[in-house]
């Protein structure tokens, strides 16, 4: 029993915090947390050891910062055009509202009598 043990490779229990949508994600993609911690710690580890995470080259936390910033502005634009696409949306509903209000007085128009004088 001491020989099976011995060849298990030591392991060691990491608890974090994470935000939920990454959380959610994780779950979605791979079968357990463990599998996924285990991947990204090696290419944090791959990406150190390329010199990606050095005091003297940002090089990969600039990209990442600028693809933010790519994102945000996105989505910035996006939600600016959801507003005046609401907006618009708004402004045919109002259209509507009052073309039927005119369809209906002239409906009450036509069925009023006629009265020849």
């Amino acid at each position: 029993m001491y020989d099976k043990m011995s060849q298990k490779e030591d392991k060691v229990r990491v608890n974090a915090r994470v935000p939920k949508y990454l959380y959610d994600w994780v779950c979605s993609v791979y079968d357990n947390t463990s599998q996924a911690i285990n991947e990204g710690l090696e290419l944090l580890k791959e990406s150190e050891t390329k010199g990606c995470h050095t005091g003297t080259d940002n090089v990969c936390h600039i990209d990442i910062q600028e693809h933010t910033h790519q994102d945000e502005k996105r989505a910035n634009e996006q939600q600016a055009r959801i507003e005046e696409l609401n907006s618009q949306i708004k402004a045919f509903y109002d259209q509507l509202y009052k073309n039927d209000e005119h369809i209906k007085t002239l409906e009450e128009r036509l069925r009023r009598p006629l009265i020849i004088t």
